[in-house]
Order: C-alpha cells, then sequence, then structure tokens
C-alpha cells in the first residue's frame, strides 16, 4: 500500500471519528437538557391554594395546610377511584365514605359541615386531591375562651399543628399509587400553610381574635399584636422539603413563621416543647386516631 493510500486512509478513520465524537457531544447534551428540563423542580404544582386570612367560622379558627410534588405531574388527569382510595385509607375516619365532588380533570374533595348558631352549616373539614399532586386539608380548629379577655381565644398550639402531622402521614404507598408525579422528586414537596385570623362567638356574631396557648415554655410576644395569617402561605423555606427527614421539619418551620408573624419571638423552646407533646400522641396511637375530633 502505498504512502498516498495509508495517508488517505488516516484521514479517513479521523473525520469519521471527528463526526462521531461531534455526533455524542451534540447528543449528549441534548440529552443532557432534556434531562434537566424533566426533572428540574417548577413548583407549579402548589398553586391556587387558598389564603384563610378572612375566613371566619363560629367558635373554631381555619387551619389550612396543603403539600404537592416540586414538579407539575405531566397529566391533566386523576384515577377518581384511586383518588377516592387514597382519601379512604388516609383521612377516613374524618370524612364520609362519599365525596362531594369527584371529576378527573379537577379531582376529589370531600367536606363536613356543621351547623352554625345563625342557622347555615359551615364546613368544618375539607380534604381535596387535585390532578397535579396537590393535597389540600382544611381543619376547623377548636378555640378556649380567655376568662381573662372577652375579646380574644386562646388555640392550642399542638391542635394547629396537628393538619401537618395528617398531611405528612399521608405521604406514602397510597400516594405513590396515585400516578407518576411522584416519580420526580419522591420525597420531596412542596408546602403551604394558612390559618384565620378571627372567629365569632354567640348570636351576635361578635368578633374575637386568637392567641396561642403553648403546652410548655411560652414563648414571648410583642404587646400590641392581634392573630395574623402570614401574607405568604408558601414561603421559600417551605419547598422542597425532604418529607423522610420527619413532620417536625415540616412543623418547625410552617409553625415558626405563624408566630413570629404574629408578634412572637424567642419561639425555639416552646416549639421544642410542642413538638415533644405531639411526638408522644403520635407515637402512643396512630395518626388516624390521634386527630382532635371535630365538635
Amino acid at each position: 500500500m502505498s504512502a498516498a493510500d495509508v495517508a488517505g486512509i488516516s484521514a479517513a478513520v479521523s473525520a469519521g471519528v471527528s463526526a462521531i465524537v461531534n455526533a455524542l457531544i451534540k447528543w449528549g447534551s441534548q440529552a443532557a437538557a432534556w434531562v434537566r428540563k424533566m426533572t428540574r423542580a417548577d413548583h407549579s404544582a402548589l398553586g391556587g391554594v387558598a389564603n384563610m386570612a378572612n375566613n371566619t367560622l363560629h367558635d373554631r379558627v381555619g387551619v389550612y395546610a396543603a403539600f404537592a410534588p416540586i414538579r407539575h405531574r405531566r397529566s391533566g388527569e386523576v384515577d377518581i377511584d384511586k383518588a377516592i382510595d387514597f382519601v379512604h385509607a388516609k383521612f377516613g375516619p374524618w370524612f364520609p365514605d362519599e365525596p362531594e365532588y369527584a371529576a378527573p380533570g379537577h379531582g376529589v374533595r370531600f367536606i363536613v359541615k356543621g351547623p352554625a348558631p345563625v342557622g347555615m352549616d359551615e364546613v368544618t373539614a375539607m380534604v381535596k386531591v387535585s390532578p397535579s399532586g396537590l393535597v389540600e386539608l382544611y381543619w376547623a380548629v377548636e378555640a378556649v375562651p380567655d376568662p381573662n379577655d372577652p375579646q380574644t381565644d386562646w388555640l392550642r398550639l399542638e391542635d394547629v399543628m396537628w393538619p401537618l402531622v395528617m398531611l405528612w402521614s399521608a405521604i406514602g404507598p397510597e400516594y405513590r399509587h396515585l400516578g407518576e408525579f411522584a416519580r420526580r422528586g419522591r420525597r420531596r414537596f412542596d408546602w403551604y400553610f394558612s390559618i384565620g385570623t378571627h372567629l365569632t362567638r354567640g348570636p351576635d356574631n361578635v368578633t374575637r381574635f386568637w392567641k396561642i396557648q403553648f403546652p410548655g415554655r411560652p414563648a414571648l410576644r410583642a404587646s400590641a399584636n392581634i392573630s395574623s395569617c402570614p401574607a405568604n402561605g408558601c414561603a421559600s423555606d417551605l419547598r422542597s422539603l425532604d418529607c423522610g427527614r420527619g413532620w417536625s421539619l415540616v412543623a418547625t418551620k410552617a409553625l415558626t413563621r405563624l408566630l413570629k408573624y404574629n408578634g412572637y419571638y424567642r419561639c425555639e423552646p416552646a416549639l421544642e416543647d410542642a413538638l415533644a407533646v405531639v411526638e408522644q400522641r403520635r407515637q402512643a396511637t396512630s395518626s388516624e386516631t390521634a386527630q382532635p375530633a371535630l365538635t
């Protein structure tokens, strides 16, 4: 074989190798971009949740909590049979067997109503499962009159925590079976937490505010603050939380925000004691039977 033939073959091989390398680089960058696009958190599944600031109940305060996968589920529908099974498995003792509403494009919703002094039923509990993977829980927490202050009531901190504990306990196999929204970020979820700022008492619907009753060491509070709801129920520190780290992570972040928005400060010792009380109750009984009764 002549030197010219060898040089020609070498040039052809070099050109082929270069083309393959360039193609691999191109395909590799396209594949990497596709993987980044499909796995990047978009936080859109938690959109459109409620703010409870103006919600008013008689003798109770509405607490609203929600979680959703960090990336929106690709499908716009959910299997309502699976969604109903999920609610029955995780929230069944507190809700009727039949949903109030169900449709593949909107999800399923269960509600509980209780009588009000003015004669109109009030929603005292609600759970909703959306196609995006969003799970919402609304829970009416009983307020205790303060005998020393006719304008305010007490809310037990451990009762305010319970909707978060209940939701955290719902993340498991039954939730995974709902669909592919759980495939990305199987442990990480965005959370939302909101609470009503006041309630009414008596036939004249007298407006009253609330303050927090601590099960152990109390947090200090600024003297002029009244009950308030955090302006943003899904702050950055409630995003992408690892559910494998336990319910206390979610509760600590959400309740710290709530307390500080209400003028409480130096909250760490008070939260430590409340978390310990809730954990003891959670361990002593199942997450279902541990919830406060709807009254």
